[in-house]
């Protein structure tokens, strides 16, 4: 058994860090999203879309820093342009502004988490990704 206790700290995005590309009317397989912030930092990101779910296959990090993909969205207005396509041809281009502003400050409670993956339990970062995911919407 091993235990051990980590302070976690980090700035959430509301509703969620984690988010599907959601889009009712689209008839894509990939989704190629670039990114330009107020800096001027530029990325791009492919993801599966998944047309019968109407989302991308998977969530794509929109704040987390602890995850092991960059967050999309900064503080201020960040810039993305999507490009969907279906076997290779361009079906759709779309540019956007998010704008991201800072709230207010949340405490957390105290929690005890349990798991079978040691790697969990001795790797910070691990540890706090569980707690957050727990705790989304803490006061």
């Amino acid at each position: 058994m091993i235990k051990n206790t980590f302070n976690c700290e980090d700035e959430q995005l509301f509703p969620s860090s984690f988010d599907y590309f959601v889009d009712d009317f689209l008839d894509a397989d990939l989704l190629t999203i670039s990114y330009r912030d107020h800096h001027g930092d530029e990325r791009d990101m492919s993801l599966f879309y998944d047309p019968s779910n109407y989302r991308s296959a998977s969530k794509v990090n929109l704040w987390a820093n602890y995850s092991k993909h960059p967050p999309l969205l900064h503080y201020g207005e960040n810039l993305l342009s999507i490009k969907a396509m279906k076997k290779g041809l361009t079906v759709r281009r779309q540019n956007f502004s998010v704008f991201v502003e800072k709230g207010s400050n949340k405490t957390c409670n105290n929690i005890s988490l349990f798991t079978l993956d040691t790697n969990e339990c001795s790797n910070k970062n691990m540890a706090c990704s569980l707690y957050f995911s727990s705790e989304i919407s803490c006061n």
